[in-house]
């Protein structure tokens, strides 16, 4: 589940320049198909490149992706693993956004993560109601 400062951290790396700034030790050179520019022009940017260096993460959808090898394609790849992506959906480049389009990404992504985090809490208090409802009879009964 991604939290809002997850969502709200993500849009630091709206723009290629930032999260290619990531990429200071990515494992494969400029001329792989699985390049850092690729991968930055692909969404990705990696929240922690000193601690895990292959992990990467779309600034969009806030999908996780590791394991790359160099001949991975990194639009291919995000799309396989996250169809559902605005970003990849688009099918543009930073250079071929348009300020609004990026803003309605941002805004899509925010509420996506909303309706998610919503659906999963009602379906964890569903899943808990019993357990609530047993507790509450018992301090009832208690206090009668």
């Amino acid at each position: 589940m991604a939290d809002m400062n997850s969502i709200f951290n993500s849009i630091n790396f709206c723009l290629l320049e930032d999260r290619l700034e990531t990429y200071k030790k990515w494992q494969f050179g400029n001329d792989a198909p699985c390049s850092a520019s690729k991968m930055a022009e692909a969404g990705f940017y990696q929240p922690n490149p000193l601690g895990e260096p292959g992990l990467v993460k779309c600034f969009i959808c806030l999908k996780e992706l590791d394991g790359w090898e160099i001949n991975d394609d990194p639009w291919k790849e995000h799309e396989s693993h996250q169809s559902s992506c605005l970003f990849i959906k688009k099918k543009k480049t930073e250079n071929e956004l348009t300020l609004e389009e990026l803003l309605f990404m941002l805004q899509g992504s925010i509420l996506q993560s909303l309706e998610k985090t919503h659906a999963e809490q009602k379906e964890n208090l569903t899943n808990n109601f019993e357990e609530v409802l047993k507790t509450l009879e018992k301090k009832w009964k208690k206090k009668k």
